[in-house]
Order: structure tokens, then C-alpha cells, then sequence
């Protein structure tokens, strides 16, 4: 049933076993779609009916499939099935012979479809099935004739109209090697007879001369081991051509088990032998190009990993003869490492890629040398997916490697140099994505190492500043310029957003192309600042130069216009002394803007202001004098609270100039129909507190400290066109520091605003 050449192949039989195996429900359902589809008759038949014995011959393939040959145990019950299914076949109503034949037709193709779609079969596998199949059609069409002998046509006519369904050519061999019988489709081939006609002589002369013995010592051999025929050779077809066939041929036995032939059938494999040949010529070509590639490769193969392919470059490589060599023995300094590498990939056939592989290797006078090679590892499969060897293409990068760890090394010292700076530097690629920031960078943050520039979470950087950053960036992108700007981050001590200067400078290539950026970041917040304060005093400088300019000129102008005058009233003594009166005035006007203006000075260059503390006072008679001469000018809007008298050692114009200059501010900035009022209390048992309150709009927190600072007014001062100099507060706060005292601003809305002044009792202490 087996023909003699479907051997084991290196123990791969049980391959098309299991896939038979499990695969067998699907090939028994496609089969009887097929069938329905290709046999009316079929169509009538239930599912049980229609399968019949398909499962146990399945079955029996399987095991055929699995063992050795010349274990033909399943043999004879495979032909006791066939034969069954033709008798059942030959009692179905309209089941025509040539229909029970087209089954085992459509068989075969179904089992070859499903089988091969993980692979194509071994050709042992191939040659099994098929011997099996064939075997089975010629058992089947026997039974079947056989069972309706006595209703239709002998078992002669059966059978050659079985012949004449094959779509090959269908011979009958005596088993003393004579051709007894050819189908029709001998005719077509070869335009000789065919029937029992195109046996004998006939059948020889169409073969190639130099093949007919092969054919008759082939015969030999099948007959004294009673086994199937398989044997190739050349037809000379109808135009005068040769091509090869092969023949397939299973014995026939008598009843009492004497060989009576063999029955086979005969394909044209011409087209494929050629195919065969052209893929030789391939494998030719591709050890060429193996031979030639440019880098070194190899092929160890089996499961020792012996090497069985070289090319020049890989022997130039190891400097030693590795051919033929299993790869334990070739490289035993390095199978630790490289051996469970390449046994990884022959067992799951995965490849594997080893970048910068280390191995020493001798170079040409024998000196050990590192060497470091991109190993890429390939399982090379055969036509079942089972890797049978190992390719190996190595790139020796060794230049590389060393060029680019002499880079770190460089790139080491430059970040340690980098890091020892107490500045901010960073590095950043060609699309300036900053990659590296120094130590100093994350210290100054206080945040994470992870943290960048543009951090959505964290924002390192002011809200504000990030799209000038980003216009800056695609600006430097462009043209390829420096990168320069001011921008604020951050600091992680205090939260305090502080000006820096940016500046990156792009890194080129040997051609000029940006290939990254270097910069470095420098806090400048406190020059800025200073910048800034120096621009804004300077402003207030030039404002108050010219308020002064203009305060002092109308004292001066109308002592002159009233001296100017004292020549015209010369004979009117009380007009002369209206006069005089009024000249003292303004020249004390004049006298005492000058006075606060040195004093301002005084205190800006912390020298504090000199006074007289040699005279003890009572600080409540002063506080209710300076009230009375205030009220004649602003009315009687002052309200004095001053339970008992507060004496102590204080300047009296200093403190008045404190009173005078607080009590203005109120009536200035308070509100118009609210008092303001002054209180005079006891701070402790050495000290004193003055109070000036009045009513009105609050002063804002953040205002609150550039009032006592010099030249400074508030917007809402320069709104409403209040005169002043913007010395008062500064020159309060400089009379009680004098005083061993402070001052201190309270102001909401729901309280109004107050300025407190304690002073010591006895300042010379």
C-alpha cells in the first residue's frame, strides 16, 4: 500500500501526522461540502451515510503516517474499508461508479489544501498519502464492481472506465514486467495506442532508450520484495519531445496471495524537474553572493552548530580555518557567552540581534585584540518551518564603539566641569529638545531631575514667558542664529519668579549643519532689579527736581514781589510791616523745604537726623498747638485724644514736623467730611504712641512699604494732583527713628487708615 521510497527524511513523518490528525473534523466537513457540491447524488444522502468509512481511513492514514515503511500493518484493513465503501457506494440509488471515484478525487485535494496551508509536506508525506489514496480508489472501484457485477458491466469494463476517470495516464504491469494496459490518455500523450493495445513493445518504444533498463531493473527489485513501483523516466510525446514522468505503481495480489502486478499511474513532473533545476542554479548563485558580501558571515548548522559556510571576510575576521569546525570546539574562549546565543535561536527559531557584541580575537601576528561586532543571528528553516541551521552576519564596529566612548568620555569631563560651575548649563539636540541640564539647574528649581524648562505641571518657567520662548525657538531653528533672550524661573528656596539671561549657541557638523545647542542660563534678577530701581529713582529725581524747582520758586517769588513792594509803602508802617511779616514767612517756607530736603538726605545716606533732645515737653500741649494752627488752615476737622499729659525728652519741631506731616497727609488723601483724629497714649513704661486716623479709601498692601521710601506717591496722590515731594512719610519715619522709635500703617476698609508712631520716652538713653 506504501510505495518503498517515502522514507522517514530525518524522523519528519510524524509532522504530516499531526496535522492530519488535528485537522481531521475540518478535512471530513470540507470534503462533504465538496461532494455535495461536485455529486448530485450525494446531495440525497444524510451525513452519516455520505462519511461512511471516511473517518476510519483517515485514521488508517494517520497511522501510516507514523510508521516506518516497511510497516504495512494497516494495509489490509484499509482495503477491507475501501472495499466496503465501494459496496455501500454501489447500493446507493443513482451513485454511479465514476461519482464513488470522483470522492476519492475530491479527497485527495482537500486533504492537500488543509494540510498545506502551515507548509508544504515532506515528499515522502506526499508520496504516502497519495499511495494511499490510489490504493484506496482502486480497492473502492473493485468493491464496487465487484457488488454490481450481476446488475451491470463486468469487472473488466468497471475497471477501465475506472482507469479512464484518473487525469493521468493508468497502466496495469504483470509481474513479469509487462505493460498489460494503458488508459487513454497514453493516446494523448504519446499519439500510441492505448487499452491493452498500447502494452507490450508498444508501450517501451515510447520511452528514452537509456531508461528502459533502469524500468526493467526497477521491476526486479519491486517483484522480489512484492513492494509498490516507483521509478522515473523519459515519454517521447506527440511532437517528437522527451519529457520526465514519474511512475507510481502499488501491487495487486490473487486471492491466494501470489503477485498478480501492480497497478499505477504515470505524471508529467517535467516542468517541475525544471523548476528544480532553476532552484539548484539559485542556491549556486546565492553561496556566490554569500561568498562576495561585503561583511563577514556564516552558517553553522545541526544542532552542534558546525560550520558549514564561510565567506573570506569572516576567516579574515577569526584569522584561523573554522570550516567543517563545530563552534564549541572553533571558539572555546567565547562559547560561554556566544553558544547559548546561537542553540537559542536553532530551537525557537527566533532571530536575535546582539549590538556591540564583545569577542578577542587574534589578529594577524597572533596579539589578542577586542574587537566589538552588531552579531545579527537567523534561523535558516526547511520547507516545514524547522530551523535546520544558523546564519550569522557580523559588522565589526569596533571603531565606532571606541570613537564614540572617547565622545563620552569627553562629554564626562565636560559635565563635570558643568556641574562644578554655579551657573545653569544645558545641552539641547538639533530640534533644541534640551537633553542634559547641569546639577545646578535642578538646585536652583528644587524640582525633580526629570524637570525641563517647558514642565506643564511644575512650570519652571513664567506663564507669561513661554510664548516669546516659543517664538524665539522657531526663530533660532530658522536662521540658525544664537539663541538669546530674558526669561524668569522659578527659585525652589523662596518661589520667587527671577529674571535670567538665556544664551545658546548652536553646535555644526563638518558641514554646518546644526547638529545640537550649548547654553547656559544667568541669573541677572538682582542687576535687573537694580537697573530698574536706578531708572525708576532716577524718574522720581527728575520729578522732584522739578517740583522743588517750582515749590521753592513761589516762597521766593513773592518775598521778592513783597520786598519789591517795601520801597512803595515806605512811609506806611503798617504796610511795612505786613510786609516784613509776609517776607519772613515765605523765606521760612523756603527755609523749611530746604530743611526736609537735607533731612531726606540725611536719612537716605543713613546718617538719621540730628536733633535737640536736651528739653523735656509735654507731648499732649505740643500735639494740641500743632491742631489749633492746622485747623486754621484746613477748619476744624481735628479731633485730639489726649486723657493725660505725656511728658518726655523730645525735639519739639520734630515732633511737630511728625504730626504736621502726618495730620496733612489725612486731610489730603482722607475722606472730606470725616474727622481725622489724633491720639496720644502710653506704649509701656518707657514709650509713647502718636496716632493720626482718618477715614477713606484703604491704602493696598502692596503699596504700603514704597510709601516711606523717598520721592515715593502713590498713583492715586498723582491722580487727584495732590502737591508734594514724596518726602513726608520718609522724613516721619527718619524723625522717629531719632526718637529710638517706628512707625507702623494699619488700613481697610472697615477700620480706615492709621499711622502709629512710638517713640521713647527718653531718646539720649
Amino acid at each position: 500500500m506504501m510505495n518503498g521510497a517515502s522514507s522517514h527524511e530525518g524522523g519528519q513523518r510524524p509532522r504530516a501526522a499531526t496535522r492530519l490528525k488535528a485537522q481531521r473534523d475540518t478535512i471530513i466537513q470540507c470534503w462533504t461540502d465538496r461532494v455535495r457540491q461536485a455529486i448530485p447524488a450525494a446531495s440525497a444522502q444524510d451525513e452519516h451515510h455520505l462519511k461512511d468509512s471516511l473517518p476510519r481511513f483517515l485514521e488508517r492514514m494517520t497511522a501510516a503516517l507514523m510508521v516506518a515503511p516497511h510497516q504495512t500493518a494497516a494495509e489490509n484493513d484499509l482495503d477491507t474499508l475501501a472495499q466496503a465503501h465501494g459496496k455501500q457506494r454501489s447500493g446507493l440509488k443513482e451513485y454511479s461508479l465514476q461519482q464513488m471515484l470522483r470522492e476519492y478525487q475530491l479527497l485527495r485535494e482537500v486533504i492537500f489544501q488543509v494540510l498545506e496551508q502551515d507548509g508544504p509536506l515532506l515528499p515522502p508525506e506526499r508520496d504516502i498519502i497519495l499511495s494511499l489514496i490510489e490504493q484506496g480508489m482502486a480497492e473502492a472501484g473493485a468493491g464496487y464492481i465487484r457488488f454490481v457485477q450481476s446488475r451491470e458491466r463486468s469487472i473488466e469494463e468497471h475497471f477501465r472506465s475506472l482507469m479512464e476517470t484518473i487525469p493521468h495516464v493508468v497502466w496495469l504491469c504483470a509481474s513479469d514486467g509487462r505493460i498489460e494496459f494503458v488508459s487513454r490518455q497514453w493516446t494523448e500523450w504519446t499519439g500510441r495506442p492505448s487499452g491493452a493495445e498500447g502494452g507490450g513493445p508498444s508501450f517501451t518504444q515510447a520511452l528514452h532508450p537509456d531508461d528502459v533498463p533502469a524500468l526493467a531493473e526497477t521491476v526486479r527489485q519491486a517483484r522480489e520484495s512484492r513492494g509498490p513501483l516507483r521509478l522515473s523516466y523519459r515519454v517521447k510525446r506527440r511532437d517528437g519531445t522527451f519529457r520526465w514522468c514519474e511512475a507510481r505503481g502499488n501491487p495487486v495480489f490473487n486471492d491466494d496471495g501470489h503477485l498478480r502486478g501492480w497497478i499505477g499511474t504515470t505524471t508529467d513532473v517535467d516542468d517541475q524537474r525544471s523548476t528544480d533545476d532553476a532552484l539548484k542554479a539559485v542556491r549556486l548563485e546565492l553561496q556566490e553572493v554569500f561568498m562576495q558580501a561585503p561583511a563577514p558571515m556564516v552558517v553553522m548548522s545541526g544542532p552542534e552548530h558546525r560550520f558549514t559556510l564561510v565567506n573570506p571576510l569572516y576567516e579574515r575576521l577569526v584569522n584561523q580555518d573554522v570550516l567543517g569546525v563545530p563552534l564549541r570546539t572553533a571558539f572555546p574562549g567565547e562559547q560561554a557567552r556566544i553558544l547559548p546565543i546561537v542553540k537559542q535561536v536553532y530551537e525557537t527559531g527566533q532571530p536575535y540581534t546582539w549590538p556591540e557584541l564583545p569577542v578577542t580575537l587574534p589578529d594577524a601576528q597572533g596579539v589578542p585584540r577586542q574587537h566589538y561586532l552588531n552579531a545579527s543571528y537567523t534561523p535558516l528553516k526547511d520547507t516545514q518551518g524547522i530551523p535546520r541551521a544558523v546564519s550569522c552576519l557580523m559588522v565589526d564596529v569596533t571603531e565606532q564603539v571606541e570613537g564614540r566612548r572617547h565622545i563620552e568620555q569627553s562629554e564626562a569631563r565636560f559635565r563635570q566641569i558643568a556641574n562644578a560651575l554655579p551657573q545653569i548649563v544645558w545641552t539641547a539636540n538639533a530640534d533644541f529638545f534640551v537633553d542634559w541640564y547641569n546639577d545646578w539647574w535642578f538646585q536652583y528649581l528644587g524640582l525633580p531631575r526629570s524637570t525641563r524648562w517647558d514642565d506643564v505641571d511644575t512650570q519652571p518657567m513664567h506663564p507669561e514667558d513661554a510664548e516669546r520662548t516659543r517664538l524665539k525657538v522657531q526663530e533660532a531653528l530658522a536662521t540658525g542664529s544664537d539663541f538669546l533672550m530674558e526669561q524668569r524661573f522659578r527659585r525652589g528656596s523662596d518661589g520667587q519668579y527671577r529674571w535670567h539671561l538665556v544664551r545658546g549657541v548652536a553646535i555644526r557638523d563638518a558641514e554646518g549643519r546644526v547638529v545640537g545647542w550649548i547654553g547656559a542660563n544667568t541669573d541677572i534678577h538682582d542687576q535687573k532689579t537694580a537697573t530698574a530701581r536706578l531708572e525708576e529713582e532716577r524718574d522720581l529725581r527728575e520729578r522732584f527736581v522739578a517740583t522743588l524747582t517750582h515749590d521753592l520758586r513761589t516762597p521766593l517769588t513773592a518775598a521778592k514781589l513783597n520786598a519789591q513792594m517795601l520801597a512803595r509803602k515806605g512811609d506806611d508802617p503798617t504796610a511795612l510791616f505786613k510786609l516784613a511779616a509776609r517776607i519772613s514767612e515765605n523765606l521760612d517756607r523756603a527755609d523749611q523745604m530746604i530743611r526736609d530736603l537735607l533731612d531726606a538726605n540725611r536719612i537716605r545716606a543713613g546718617e538719621g537726623i540730628t536733633l535737640d533732645l536736651s528739653s523735656e515737653l509735654d507731648l499732649g500741649a505740643l500735639a494740641r498747638e500743632t491742631l489749633e494752627e492746622l485747623a486754621l488752615v484746613h477748619g476744624g476737622r481735628f479731633v485730639l485724644n489726649a486723657p493725660q499729659p505725656l511728658a518726655g525728652h523730645w525735639s519739639r519741631d520734630g515732633m511737630r514736623r511728625i504730626l504736621e506731616n502726618l495730620c496733612g497727609n489725612a486731610i489730603k488723601y482722607g475722606a472730606h467730611d470725616r474727622p481725622v483724629t489724633v491720639s496720644l497714649t502710653e506704649a509701656g513704661p518707657d514709650a509713647v504712641a502718636l496716632r493720626v486716623h482718618n477715614w477713606g479709601n484703604p491704602i493696598p498692601p502692596e503699596h504700603q512699604r514704597a510709601l516711606f521710601q523717598q520721592y515715593r506717591r502713590l498713583e492715586s496722590a498723582e491722580v487727584r494732583a495732590q502737591k508734594g515731594w514724596g518726602l513726608g512719610l520718609t522724613l516721619v519715619e527718619g524723625l522717629a527713628q531719632a526718637h529710638r522709635g517706628s512707625v507702623t500703617l494699619e488700613s481697610t476698609p472697615e477700620t480706615g487708615t492709621t499711622f502709629t508712631v512710638t517713640v521713647a520716652r527718653d531718646p539720649r538713653r
